[in-house]
């Protein structure tokens, strides 16, 4: 308890200091807020607490020394028992001695010094007593809970730690602060990877984060052939001149210690290499002063940090470590590394592939030197399964380290289920050519997903040869089957293949030619009532994914519209009809999207509109297969549009305006959309019967 409200104390006082920091500042640099939240209690509980506890306690020191008493009283009894006997058997020669006569006495009398010189003096053990005092260790206890215990009612503190303080932006900033926050930005690092003081590898150039971190996330593979001597990382800051920061040696890991148990570890690293800035960074190597007042402090900050990362040695297929031999020591190994094979074997020994094969395993050249890189990799590919038997292959490889590079080997890529779906889906399988989204784990996909593609298979591998075709009308029917998938195949790979058009969407760049033609044009008269229909650039179905597709429809005008019955009047037997009388507008719907054109008057509307209705296709696939199968229609709704004066008082006519606009369904026409997609394009009149006189028709 007191080591926690010590560390609950300096907690509180390393906070103030930060908060007065960031007051200073005038910013704040980091997410990390501390929030202490406090909790009420109970005097009377507290009180009731404390009183059991320190019984408790009393209680158990009072165990500890009774137990301590007994285990002394049990020693005492012993001493007192060995000190009794050793008085009875001193009284009893005595006794013998005085009843003896002269011969016995001197006999016994020389016994008896031989063994007072022999035997030695028990001394009387002292019985031990209680010293348990139970007053005074309840005044120690008293002392002690005052000292490490929160006292009675004292409210609980618990402080909290998050990442929710808001991060002052840059332009709210000082200059300095600005200035320093783009120092750090342009801030690069890289780790270098030495073993045996030779660099194997490095990592990547990452910048380093606001929260002076960088992640590397690298793994490197090294093979060597000898026990290493040491392992070391070396930090270096990126820029003109690399310059190192520090340098960190890793242990060399146990021979247990395999990629498959290693845990990440973190080491700290610190370097003494002086560095300051022109802004309000602190730098390294110098001294600075930190807090106001009586509470300054001066420190000398160092470039520490610490590297997360783990060593472990590799496995191989059969589940060993791949650790090199112990027992050769590095004078042995050099003196193996100046073999030479030409010297070795002999300019015979070196075309004879088994002799080389067999002289480099003896060797044992270090693969990571670029001197034996050549004949490391030319031997790899004669050797055979085992790696001690050669044979010459077949074949040749223009790129050596293919097969290292491979991640998975060809029999596990034709069981990986994620693999086949995405193999399946790019030859435009008809039960996996729409599926979009394929699982990143094979875990997620279900086994019998490939059901359906199986035995459409066999359906069709049963359908090509009947049970009463004769063999040779079999293999034809089969031969016929291969065939046909060939070409669908070919068909599938020339629908893939792009020409600069498909990809490339620009307009013709302008040559002499174009701008004379356009200069003319200027000059010619303009004839709006003959317009000219600009060819539009056909688009294959292909290169439709992904873009906007829309159904043009022009509506052009109509005739003969019936007028509303109510205004109508007959007057001298003679019927009459009035004016703007009819208001009509055309809806069209088409896949739950609906537009409309402007509202005109009169039963004679031209409306000369072009609408355009999106159009999407099931699953995204405007394959001629699937458009053809698109069942969607076309709705033309004609309404008329009825305004309703709401006014009950005419004489608030002339201030308020209180209209309700209500459409009336006049008639309705449709057009599927296999007729538009068969046909490209549909130019007619279109009679629409109207729904309460048969006698009149409208025209589009």
């Amino acid at each position: 308890m007191s080591s926690d409200r010590n560390l609950l104390r300096n907690l509180l006082h390393t906070w103030k200091e930060t908060k007065a920091l960031r007051e200073k500042q005038e910013c704040t640099n980091s997410p990390i807020k501390l929030t202490i939240r406090k909790e009420l209690s109970d005097k009377a509980t507290d009180e009731q607490a404390w009183r059991y506890d320190l019984t408790e306690e009393l209680e158990e020191l009072k165990e500890v020394n009774e137990k301590e008493y007994n285990v002394k009283m049990k020693v005492y009894k012993e001493e007192l028992e060995q000190w009794k006997q050793f008085m009875k058997e001193r009284k009893k020669k005595n006794r013998k001695a005085k009843r003896g006569s002269r011969e016995g006495l001197a006999e016994s009398q020389g016994e008896s010094d031989v063994e007072t010189h022999d035997a030695v003096e028990v001394p009387k053990p002292e019985k031990p007593e209680k010293t348990f005092n139970e007053e005074e260790e309840k005044m120690k206890l008293k002392q002690k809970y005052k000292q490490i215990r929160r006292k009675p009612g004292e409210p609980y503190i618990y402080p909290e730690l998050s990442n929710t303080a808001v991060v002052t932006p840059p332009s709210d900033c000082p200059k300095s602060e600005q200035a320093r926050r783009t120092g750090m930005q342009k801030c690069r690092c890289f780790i270098k990877v030495l073993i045996n003081d030779k660099e194997v590898s490095r990592t990547g150039v990452r910048t380093l984060s606001s929260d002076f971190t960088i992640r590397f996330g690298e793994i490197f593979n090294v093979q060597i052939v000898q026990w290493p001597l040491n392992i070391k990382l070396q930090v270096f800051e990126s820029g003109a001149f690399n310059n190192m920061i520090a340098e960190v040696f890793l242990p060399i890991p146990d021979t247990r210690m395999t990629s498959d148990v290693v845990e990440l570890e973190e080491i700290d690293f610190s370097s003494d290499h002086k560095r300051s800035y022109n802004h309000s960074a602190v730098g390294c190597g110098y001294t600075v002063e930190l807090g106001e007042g009586d509470s300054v402090k001066h420190v000398t900050p160092l470039t520490s940090g610490s590297i997360v990362s783990s060593v472990a040695w590799g496995v191989g297929d059969d589940n060993r470590p791949l650790i090199p031999p112990q027992s050769l020591n590095p004078q042995d190994i050099k003196m193996q590394h100046r073999y030479d094979a030409l010297s070795a074997l002999g300019a015979g020994g070196v075309i004879d592939i088994e002799k080389l094969s067999n002289w480099i395993n003896d060797a044992r050249l270090d693969p990571n030197d670029p001197v034996n890189a050549n004949i490391i990799h030319s031997v790899k590919m004669l050797r055979g399964g085992d790696g001690n038997q050669s044979h010459i292959p077949d074949f040749f490889r223009l790129e050596q380290l293919q097969e290292e590079f491979n991640f998975v080997t060809d029999d596990e890529l034709a069981l990986s289920k994620r693999f086949k779906m995405i193999e399946y889906r790019q030859k435009e399988i008809p039960e996996f050519r729409n599926i979009k989204f394929v699982p990143c784990q094979e875990k997620e996909i279900q086994d019998d997903i490939f059901k359906a593609y199986e035995l459409r298979k066999q359906k069709e591998q049963k359908g090509l040869v009947s049970a009463d075709m004769d063999p040779h009308r079999a293999a034809v029917a089969k031969f016929l089957g291969k065939v046909r998938e060939q070409v669908m195949a070919r068909f599938l790979a020339a629908q893939h293949q792009f020409s600069l058009e498909d990809v490339v969407n620009e307009e013709a760049v302008p040559n002499i030619g174009l701008l004379g033609g356009n200069i003319l044009k200027l000059a010619e008269p303009r004839r709006p009532l003959r317009p000219q229909r600009k060819e539009r650039k056909t688009v294959t179905a292909q290169n439709l994914a992904g873009l906007d597709v829309n159904i043009l429809i022009n509506i052009e005008r109509a005739f003969d519209i019936p007028v509303r019955s109510s205004a109508i009047s007959s007057e001298s037997g003679s019927s009459q009809t009035t004016q703007n009388i009819v208001r009509p507008f055309v809806e069209v719907l088409f896949q739950q999207n609906k537009k409309q054109t402007s509202t005109t008057e009169g039963p004679n509307p031209n409306w000369n509109e072009e609408i355009a209705m999106p159009f999407k296709a099931p699953n995204n696939d405007y394959s001629s297969t699937n458009l053809q199968s698109v069942n969607d229609l076309i709705y033309l709704n004609l309404f008329d549009e009825v305004l309703i004066d709401m006014l009950q008082d005419n004489r608030e006519s002339a201030s308020t305006v209180h209209r309700r606009v209500e459409r009336r369904w006049l008639g309705s026409i449709q057009i599927p959309f296999s007729t538009i997609y068969f046909q490209g394009k549909v130019t007619y009149n279109l009679l629409l019967l109207l729904c309460f006189d048969s006698r009149l028709l409208k025209q589009f």
